[in-house]
């Protein structure tokens, strides 16, 4: 069983940095503006249950209570399929308050 994942979302000078640790470490930097689509993006497709898609950015419902999510950040791909929803939410909590 793999243990629940820990997410941080980090201030930094050009943006944030959004890091999942899992079975691996994945730290993924991005600037303001697509921190800022990431969260509009979470926030919409958990509200309407649509998929959200802007540039980089990409949030979809993958089934009741999970989300998938897929990002290009400096030319690297990253898909999580689906992952649980308190997860999405610890996302876009920490990109509320790294974005303040």
């Amino acid at each position: 069983m793999v243990a629940d994942p820990q997410i941080t979302v980090e201030h930094t000078e050009d943006g944030v940095l959004l890091t999942i640790t899992d079975a691996a470490k994945l730290s993924l930097p991005m600037p303001y503006n697509m921190a800022h689509t990431l969260l509009e993006a979470i926030d919409t497709c958990m509200k309407t249950g649509e998929r959200q898609t802007a540039g980089q950015v990409d949030v979809w419902r993958a089934r009741h209570g999970a989300y998938g999510l897929h990002l290009v950040v400096n030319g690297v791909s990253w898909t999580c399929p689906a992952m649980e929803s308190w997860a999405i939410e610890e996302i876009a909590d920490g990109l509320e308050g790294a974005l303040d």
